[in-house]
């Protein structure tokens, strides 16, 4: 080969390395170029998404405050109606009819924020699990979405009458399909109704059982054979729509080991009810309102409906000789203020029953009531109550909630003063107990005797905790002795002295008690 062709050949190589060089380094360039376009798509993508999440939550909460600001004044009013007995019939169902049109809007907004993953079918949930439910919240759910879909039967007039016979009634319910029976047994009672009526759901209880009432004033027709079909489960029940949903109901309320019954009077409608067994009541749920004599109670809500339903609601006691005084805050920076008053300190007890959530402020009910010594005494008071989140807050910090929508029914009681008398001596020596007896009388005292801890421990929520017991200390050696005035001293009594007829010097209390002393009473001590 030639010096010119070997040349040639060398320069064809090396012009083919630089084309490659250069098109590995375009290459390389497009492809960081590339990178950085799609690095900052991504992070516009992110930026849109954030954005949208953050309208998105921000409407939510906006809806939510709407519904829950809607719902607030309607409690009221469903009391007041129903006491309203110089209105006729006629201006009670307009008014009702308005009450009931308000709650569907505030009912529609929240359903329309939640994610539904409920199945109506007849067949899907035959294997969910049994959950303990507020069931006048239930009831009223269901009620609310059957008045939407029913609106435009304008002669048909769908309610929930709850009150205070349904505060505070809880069941354990497969929800979803238990929500399916009612829907389905409300939707038969519409059915049934030609022009004009009514489908109304009531609640009430008893010591162990719950009753559900669901009756229309419609009238069903060629229907004579259903209860005594649906007594004996016939499969002739089951041809029709209506026949299937009521076995179906009857099946499900019997698996949850209750009752399911159905009747029709002709001509005037058709009834069922529904026994559940009652359940206790969640350690997070307010079931009442104790309140001592001499009390603070602190209302703090940002919506002045619920401070002149709670005004209305202590009406009784606030007009009684308890000297139990409401006070009305709107901003818990208001109350913090006001708790550093001389005000503050002129009653004896406080209890806070606060919203959970306030607008412009990072601090929520929950942190302002965990940061007084009362947290016992206080309540949280919310439509917020169905959120799984929000109970577990709540359990956390043991503070109970008050359902804002049926805090008008919760039961309020003024608790009698406890007795508290000068001395309890427990002791079964009958020289020492006449010697205490005789003294006392001669000295003017008050005084208890129970001859053993059992007996005590069976009575001493008759006592005031700031009474001073004088325990004969040989009980300490009897029967658990020890356990059970540690018991006692746990139990909120902190004046604990144990009494011997030895040199007292010669034991050591423990830290539980205040002192050994003699047998000898107080009152005859010299100071």
């Amino acid at each position: 080969m030639s010096f010119s062709a070997s040349l040639l050949q060398l320069s064809i190589i090396m012009s083919l390395i630089i084309f490659l060089f250069i098109y590995y380094m375009n290459n390389k360039k497009l492809l960081i170029k590339s990178r950085e376009y799609s690095k900052r798509i991504n992070e516009i993508e992110n930026e849109m998404e954030i954005r949208e999440y953050s309208i998105t939550k921000e409407k939510t909460q906006f809806q939510f405050q709407i519904a829950n600001e809607v719902r607030s004044p309607l409690v009221p009013l469903q009391f007041l109606i129903a006491k309203a007995e110089e209105l006729s019939e006629e201006s009670r169902k307009l008014l009702r009819q308005s009450i009931h049109r308000l709650q569907d809007i505030s009912q529609l907004i929240i359903h329309n924020n939640q994610e539904k993953n409920e199945d109506f079918s007849l067949i899907g949930h035959t294997h969910e699990k049994h959950k303990v439910q507020l069931l006048s919240t239930l009831i009223q759910d269901i009620v609310s979405e059957k008045r939407i879909l029913y609106r435009e039967l304008l002669g048909v007039e769908i309610f929930a009458e709850l009150g205070l016979s349904s505060y505070g009634l809880f069941a354990k319910i497969p929800l979803l399909e238990f929500k399916k029976v009612l829907s389905q047994l409300i939707d038969n009672s519409v059915d049934t109704i030609s022009n004009n009526g009514s489908v109304k759901i009531r609640l009430s209880s008893s010591a162990d059982n719950i009753f559900m009432f669901i009756t229309n004033s419609g009238t069903y027709k060629a229907t004579k054979a259903i209860p005594k079909i649906i007594l004996s489960e016939s499969n002739r029940l089951k041809t029709t729509n209506k026949g299937s949903a009521l076995c179906h109901a009857k099946t499900v309320v019997e698996s949850m080991g209750g009752k399911f019954e159905f009747r029709v009077q002709f001509g005037t409608g058709a009834a069922v009810k529904i026994i559940l067994p009652k359940v206790s009541i969640p350690n997070w749920f307010a079931s009442s309102l104790k309140i001592k004599p001499n009390s603070y109670v602190v209302i703090i809500d940002e919506d002045a409906y619920i401070h002149s339903l709670w005004q209305e609601s202590f009406k009784n006691i606030l007009s009684t000789d308890f000297n139990i005084q409401l006070i009305h805050f709107s901003q818990l920076k208001e109350v913090i203020a006001w708790s550093e008053s001389a005000e503050y300190k002129k009653m004896e007890h406080k209890y806070f029953l606060s919203e959970f959530n306030f607008n412009d402020c990072s601090m929520s009910g929950i942190d302002f009531i965990s940061m007084m010594p009362f947290t016992n005494n206080s309540f949280i008071v919310t439509n917020k109550y169905t959120e799984k989140n929000i109970i577990a807050i709540c359990q956390k910090a043991n503070i109970k909630i008050i359902p804002k929508d049926n805090l008008f029914f919760i039961p309020l009681e003024v608790l009698k003063p406890k007795d508290k008398p000068n001395a309890i001596l427990i002791n079964d020596d009958s020289l020492i107990k006449m010697v205490w007896h005789l003294t006392a009388i001669k000295q003017n005292k008050k005084i208890v005797i129970y001859k053993n801890l059992e007996k005590f421990l069976d009575n001493l929520e008759m006592y005031d905790h700031g009474t001073s017991l004088f325990i004969d200390i040989d009980y300490l050696n009897k029967n658990s002795g020890n356990k059970k005035v540690l018991q006692i001293y746990n139990l909120g009594f902190k004046q604990i002295y144990l009494i011997t007829g030895q040199n007292p010097s010669l034991f050591i209390p423990a830290k539980w008690v205040n002192a050994i002393v003699t047998n000898e009473p107080p009152w005859l001590l010299k100071c």
